[in-house]
């Protein structure tokens, strides 16, 4: 966590998750998935999640998502007691197999919660702040090995501040690991009060029942003024952060996949594990 007085145990969560297939080519599906939270023992979030997924051909696919949060009496901030807090659209062109492109928008406003990662909002920022994020990526395969990956996003908030984050990555498949993928990306990120590049390694290999991956990330990140960290203590201006992540993805029968993931950050002012696993069945 971010604050050292956020403990492991401050926050459960249940989350539960359904999924509609209205045609056996799965060209279209919905899903549908609800979150209840508590922080230290309170009850917190209860988010709603809607999904629509639309493929009518090899060539275009459209996703969209929906997140909308319930409100009651102690969220004395929230006028309405449901409201929009992130909304998002991807359409995906398929030019033919070899190359792609794509694009994305999406909404986000900050919920009235119990429990925030970073610095506390005020009550002006859950009530007039929001975020408007869009960008295009593409993607072309250099030769039966080696695909070539690139996105460029925009933002800006309320306030028209604004900021631009890319990546570019290389991929190389089934050549220095057997029925895997090695790859390498470059990012760069700009902010309202920080800016920072990296570079993340991925490694991962498919076996007869399950799938391991392995990330490995390193970035530098420079920041414009320390004031926007108060409540932080005395912030450097430059910070070298690290992490690493592996996943694993096993079927356990055709309609079946367990997950289970653990992620490492480390580095300056980073210190943090995280693991969880994931269960799914589908009909």
């Amino acid at each position: 966590e971010p604050f050292p007085n956020l403990a492991l145990s401050d926050d459960f969560q249940v989350a539960a998750f359904y999924q509609w297939v209205f045609d056996p080519e799965e060209s279209l599906t919905n899903g549908l998935g609800f979150q209840k939270t508590w922080h230290d023992g309170t009850p917190d979030r209860d988010l709603l999640i809607w999904t629509v997924d639309y493929a009518p051909s090899l060539s275009f696919s459209l996703h969209s998502a929906i997140w909308g949060d319930f409100f009651d009496a102690r969220d004395t901030l929230e006028p309405h007691a449901f409201e929009i807090s992130q909304a998002i659209v991807q359409p995906i062109f398929r030019i033919d197999p070899a190359r792609g492109v794509g694009a994305h928008l999406a909404y986000t406003r900050w919920p009235q919660l119990l429990r925030n990662e970073f610095s506390p909002f005020v009550q002006s920022q859950i009530v007039g702040d929001e975020v408007l994020r869009y960008g295009f990526f593409a993607w072309q395969n250099l030769t039966d090995l080696l695909r070539f990956d690139g996105r460029v996003d925009r933002w800006s908030d309320q306030n028209d501040v604004n900021g631009t984050n890319w990546e570019t990555r290389l991929s190389l498949r089934e050549a220095l690991v057997r029925n895997g993928e090695v790859a390498v990306a470059l990012y760069a990120t700009e902010g309202a009060y920080n800016r920072g590049h990296g570079t993340r390694i991925l490694l991962s290999r498919r076996f007869e029942r399950c799938t391991t991956s392995l990330w490995y990330d390193i970035a530098n990140y420079d920041f414009a003024s320390n004031a926007a960290f108060s409540g932080w203590g005395t912030y450097p201006s430059h910070l070298l952060q690290q992490s690493l992540r592996f996943n694993l993805d096993f079927n356990l029968a055709w309609n079946s996949t367990f997950t289970w993931f653990t992620d490492l950050r480390f580095g300056q002012r980073q210190d943090a594990v995280q693991a969880g696993l994931f269960l799914q069945k589908r009909h």
